[in-house]
């Protein structure tokens, strides 16, 4: 009976689904799969495996690294299925780990890719400051014991703004074909005890929020002045820049389509 079920459900169409998704990324060696542990995007596969009974594939609208949050990341997932949309959802988080949680589920054309469809992604940094570190950090928001001036990192965040080559933020050990990418916004914010990047662009290089967030905290703490970002910028040498901030204070919050 399962196995007549199963051959009824590949012969039905496979339809084309838009999943928004929210996750806390520290349980998780980032979204891709990986042969080291598990992935957002491997629970998500299996799941929807379980529910239709047919194999697919989740692709992400970003490839966030490990230890790295979602409150917005996209995905699109072909599957066989008739059940509305509202039903997927709900059996999604059902059998999802609770750091892991569908937002929404909605039809999407058929050719709709999470990944080569987006316009633009945003981020977002959150640290905490001062001279203790917070029992809170580093799950959501990362701790650095400096005192950071805003005003200059606004100004080396200025810099940034625009279509650049971003080799100098580029962590080695990736193959993308171009290093140029088109930063929209760079806001650097301080409230309630915290330091918040707000990073949008039309791409990111791996790890090149985390590497522009250490850098702009080199210059909030009087290592760097505002005017060496753009000479670090133009000289494209990773070396130049400051060091990678932790994961845990990094947010997917939305892609625009």
């Amino acid at each position: 009976m399962q196995r007549a079920k199963r051959i009824l459900r590949c012969m039905q169409p496979r339809v084309n689904f838009r999943l928004v998704i929210r996750y806390d990324g520290r349980p998780f060696c980032g979204w891709q799969r990986q042969k080291n542990g598990l992935s957002v995007q491997e629970c998500i596969e299996t799941v929807c495996e379980e529910i239709c009974s047919s194999r697919c594939t989740a692709h992400g609208a970003g490839r966030t690294d490990a230890g790295v949050h979602a409150a917005g990341q996209v995905a699109s997932v072909r599957v066989p299925t008739e059940l509305p949309p509202r039903k997927i959802r709900k059996a999604l988080n059902s059998l999802l780990p609770p750091e892991i949680r569908i937002a929404s589920v909605r039809r999407a054309p058929f050719d709709f890719h999470a990944s080569t469809d987006a316009i633009s992604k945003s981020y977002r940094y959150l640290l905490l400051t001062g001279p203790v570190r917070s029992p809170f950090a580093p799950f959501y928001a990362a701790w650095t014991p400096f005192k950071l001036s805003v005003a200059p990192m606004r100004e080396a965040a200025g810099l940034l703004v625009g279509r650049h080559d971003f080799r100098s933020f580029q962590a080695s050990g990736s193959s993308v074909r171009t290093t140029e990418r088109e930063v929209l916004a760079l806001d650097v914010r301080r409230g309630g005890g915290l330091v918040s990047i707000v990073a949008s662009a039309d791409g990111f290089l791996r790890q090149m929020v985390r590497i522009i967030v250490g850098t702009l905290i080199e210059v909030g703490r009087g290592k760097l002045d505002p005017d060496e970002v753009g000479r670090i910028l133009q000289e494209r040498d990773r070396r130049l820049a400051g060091p990678t901030a932790p994961a845990g204070g990094l947010t997917l919050m939305r892609v625009e389509y």
